[in-house]
């Protein structure tokens, strides 16, 4: 039984304010128009005044919660880079062995980038970006991408390091394998 004379820290046991929820709500909202529009328009094209549009929101009500579309463009990211991040490890760690390891990590890549197709085709082909792997070639900086293809190394590292510990694949075939994961994922 808990001492009521001890007390807790306010952040276990966080209470949002009414402020703090309609800020958490209008932020989605308004990232979830975002995605939207950069997968319809790709960047150049989209605007912060197609964006508010698809939130049904006031343009100045996009710019109090995103000062610029960059800076837009990198929270979509890194809201997509938290929820793809979170499936692909969980993949990966439930898998047992490079093949099934490899699987779990192709999966969840390509079901999540399923789920929101058009946002990262728009990034690939307007922008000129490899969202995993390779360097991007926008004029944009998107940090979140920098970001994401550390994440998305370091699961792949955790799979060839397991593979090579355990026999299953030769210390020489490694860098072989890491040339074939990107073309592999683009061409599925």
């Amino acid at each position: 039984m808990s001492d009521p004379k001890v007390r807790k820290h306010p952040a276990a046991n966080p209470v949002k304010s009414k402020a703090d929820v309609l800020r958490d709500f209008r932020t989605d909202q308004i990232l979830d128009a975002a995605t939207v529009v950069f997968g319809k328009l790709g960047y150049a094209e989209a605007s912060i005044e197609r964006i508010a549009e698809e939130a049904g929101v006031a343009r100045s009500t996009v710019y109090v919660y995103f000062p610029n579309k960059e800076l837009l463009l990198n929270h979509c990211l890194a809201r997509h880079r938290v929820v793809l991040g979170g499936r692909v490890r969980a993949a990966v760690e439930s898998a047992v062995g490079l093949e099934a390891r490899l699987a779990a990590f192709f999966s969840a890549v390509l079901l999540y980038v399923g789920e929101v197709s058009e946002f990262f085709r728009a990034l690939m082909g307007v922008r000129g970006i490899d969202p995993f792997f390779g360097a991007s070639s926008s004029e944009v900086p998107t940090p979140e991408l920098e970001t994401l293809r550390e994440e998305v190394q370091l699961v792949v590292d955790s799979i060839f390091a397991s593979a090579i510990a355990a026999g299953e694949l030769a210390p020489e075939a490694e860098p072989l394998a890491r040339d074939a994961l990107p073309l592999v994922l683009y061409g599925a």
